[in-house]
């Protein structure tokens, strides 16, 4: 675990889940965990539990763009904020995906508000949710050609909304 404090469900989560846990941190007083995508829906269900740690509440579900960031391999990172309302605690978990196909599992199973979330990053940022229920545009129109979130789309916008009329009082 890097920063100078402990966790005890950090280190519940990497006890039981080993090398699934990639990396491990407190800063700033919020524990955070990066974990391989593909025990996603495991290691969730595993905090929901009080074994886990009790963290009953999916409160944000969002995407970060690493591109030029650094070296690393991967170029989104799904972040999970989890909230314990008993104790209170919260705990913010990174699933690390490729620019190639950035695919994860859905978590709606787990934590039905997770719906238009999960929906809101892939009309932003192009990451599909395997399994999710209705997975289309939230807030971007339907024939809209791109990611506006990605750090690659232009700047200038791809000159869509020259295709609206003006209204003027």
């Amino acid at each position: 675990m890097t920063g100078g404090e402990r966790n005890s469900d950090l280190e519940r989560l990497a006890t039981k889940f080993g090398a699934e846990v990639l990396e491990t941190e407190v800063f700033r007083g919020l524990p955070q965990a990066s974990i391989r995508p593909d025990r996603l829906r495991e290691i969730l269900a595993f905090l929901r539990s009080e074994e886990g740690g009790g963290y009953t509440m999916l409160a944000d579900l969002t995407c970060a763009d690493y591109l030029h960031l650094d070296a690393r391999d991967a170029r989104f990172g799904v972040i999970y904020v989890l909230l314990n309302y008993r104790r209170p605690a919260r705990l913010l978990l990174r699933v690390l995906l490729s620019a190639q196909h950035p695919a994860v599992d859905s978590v709606v199973p787990l934590f039905p508000g997770a719906n238009w979330a999960e929906r809101e990053v892939y009309d932003f940022y192009g990451i599909t949710f395997r399994g999710h229920p209705d997975l289309t545009r939230i807030l971007c129109p339907e024939d809209f050609e791109g990611h506006p979130l990605r750090k690659d789309f232009p700047l200038a916008g791809i000159g869509y909304r020259e295709r609206f009329e003006v209204v003027k009082d």
